[in-house]
């Protein structure tokens, strides 16, 4: 990994941001997008203009989870389907919340991976050695 810039903007690309938030019982924080239960992704979403990265990340669980990441550090960046894309990790405090969104759910990797954003996540489990 070669370490994000703050506001590294990718100006060719659309910028993303996820967070990885591993639990004490091996599981995933993870949310459903939409109606559909199954379909189980890591929080996160676009950055908007001129945002902090880091700020999209704590901006994004918040939105999705209702948590605050502390301390966010930078666990994978790279490119998937004309997006550039970074995961954070940290820890996190609060009480969580289900958005519009979807519903927030503890889930194991595999059905993360099972889900249809499983080939994106895989990108960021490999590059942790969390698969």
């Amino acid at each position: 990994m070669t370490g994000p810039s703050d506001f590294d903007t990718h100006d060719d690309q659309f910028r993303a941001v996820c967070v990885l938030i591993q639990l004490p019982n091996s599981k995933i924080l993870a949310v459903t997008r939409g109606s559909n239960l199954t379909a189980l992704g890591l929080p996160g979403g676009s950055c908007k203009l001129g945002e902090n990265i880091r700020d999209a990340a704590i901006r994004e669980l918040f939105e999705e989870t209702g948590l605050v990441l502390i301390d966010p550090s930078p666990i994978y960046d790279g490119d998937f389907d004309g997006r550039h894309v970074w995961a954070f990790s940290g820890s996190f405090r609060g009480t969580i919340q289900h958005s519009d969104e979807g519903q927030v759910v503890e889930a194991t990797p595999e059905e993360i991976l099972a889900g249809p954003f499983g080939d994106y996540n895989r990108r960021i489990f490999e590059a942790i050695g969390l698969v």
